[in-house]
């Protein structure tokens, strides 16, 4: 079973060509095959089937992994952004401010007499 990865804002032009696209078909982004096997994905709206195109050759692709995964890139472009607002504010105001600051310390703890942290007596003996 390969690993089918789909980018459909990437340059599908990139691997299909200067030729035209097969008849009444339409050209979705690109398409990755375990990693390293790219090329443009190419819906053939007649019959329905998805296909990838490389150097204007197109192959077979496994149509059960290419709907799920144009399913999930669908979702995860409605999602929007993955960082809040309270997150985005912070980062802009520390940009502005040249940078994260300081994590604060926490202050020493004191006694109700105002001395510092008290040690256990010393053992004699």
């Amino acid at each position: 079973m390969s690993k089918i990865s789909i980018n459909t804002t990437g340059k599908w032009q990139l691997y299909w060509g200067p030729s035209p696209l097969p008849q009444n078909s339409k050209a979705l982004g690109t398409v990755t095959r375990d990693g390293y096997d790219t090329g443009a994905l190419i819906l053939i709206e007649t019959t329905g089937l998805y296909v990838q195109g490389n150097a204007a050759v197109i192959r077979s692709l496994p149509q059960r992994d290419i709907i799920i995964g144009l399913h999930m890139a669908e979702v995860g472009a409605r999602g929007g952004s993955a960082t809040s607002q309270a997150k985005t504010r912070a980062v802009r105001r520390n940009a502005k401010l040249g940078g994260r600051p300081p994590k604060k310390r926490k202050a020493k703890r004191h006694n109700a007499s105002g001395e510092g942290r008290q040690h256990a007596p010393e053992r004699q003996g």
